[in-house]
């Protein structure tokens, strides 16, 4: 009896006079009419939520609410999904598809780094300040905003850059081995012209990155902080390497820039944690779009 009433409630939404009727607001309807409305003759529709409402007697019918923060939506039949925004956790379970290294690795990087209140938190708090009070200048605004490349490049232009510094250094290592195995002059020579290009490409990752360092906060700023150090850290090493090596003391060199470029790495797990797993740099309405599986 209660169904039906719904039933006929979720049909009729007449005048205000005759709510909380059902059936009885319609009086000339036949009772085969009425018994022709049945839970089949509602066809394909939405999936509702009934919910009583408190102020009337009739089944008020209310779409499904929107699941929380974390969840997926993948509708049945479609091929896609869509994420919403604070995807963090998330992201890091689907990637690793609910393998434990991957989340290790993630909680091993948040026990290593210093909490709130520690000297790394006050640091990077008076740099991130520092920066952002220099940033918001009307002068340097221009430059901020071309830095970021959000405007002109469509999303932002430090993880291009970065690709110079490692691909060079990289490269510079292969012909620092060569030229220790063979004594080539042109590995040598390979091996230098890399090594100062990989320099050049490492200022602009940095000038790059501080713009993206702004919109830090938290643990994130602390991580970005760190991971900034070690490429600084780097980069003095192979501004060393390359002085020993205008000296001509070649297997000193050879060696800052080896310890140079195991520092690149874990400063790029850094990166890609902090961009990955924390969404910074990552435009969050790019997620409400459907993202296809095949």
């Amino acid at each position: 009896m209660h169904v039906r009433r719904g039933l006929v409630g979720l049909e009729d939404q007449g005048p205000a006079g005759s709510r909380g009727r059902g059936a009885a607001g319609h009086p000339g309807r036949a009772p085969a009419e009425r018994a022709a409305f049945t839970p089949l003759a509602l066809g394909p529709r939405a999936p509702r939520q009934p919910e009583r409402c408190a102020s009337h007697r009739r089944i008020v019918a209310r779409p499904l609410r929107v699941p929380q923060v974390g969840t997926e939506l993948r509708p049945a039949g479609v091929t896609g999904s869509r994420r919403p925004v604070g995807f963090t956790h998330r992201l890091t379970q689907e990637a690793s598809g609910g393998a434990g290294s991957a989340m290790e690795l993630a909680a091993l990087v948040d026990r290593s780094l210093p909490g709130e209140g520690s000297l790394l938190d006050r640091a990077s708090t008076v740099s991130r300040d520092s920066v952002a009070h220099a940033a918001r200048r009307p002068g340097v605004r221009p430059v901020v905003t071309a830095l970021r490349g959000n405007e002109w490049l469509g999303h932002p232009i430090h993880p291009v850059v970065v690709a110079v510094p490692i691909g060079a250094w990289v490269v510079g290592a292969w012909f620092d081995v060569r030229s220790a195995a063979t004594g080539d002059a042109r590995d040598e020579h390979a091996a230098d012209g890399a090594l100062r290009l990989g320099i050049l490409g490492a200022v602009a990752a940095a000038v790059t990155g501080i713009v993206q360092y702004v919109d830090t906060r938290g643990a994130v700023r602390r991580e970005t902080a760190v991971h900034a150090g070690l490429n600084n850290l780097a980069l003095s090493l192979y501004v060393g390497s390359a002085v020993l090596r205008r000296r001509g003391h070649r297997p000193p060199a050879r060696r800052l820039a080896a310890a140079g470029l195991g520092l690149v790495a874990l400063s790029g797990f850094l990166g890609g944690d902090i961009a990955f797993r924390h969404g910074v740099g990552v435009r969050p309405q790019a997620w409400d779009a459907p993202v296809s599986r095949s």
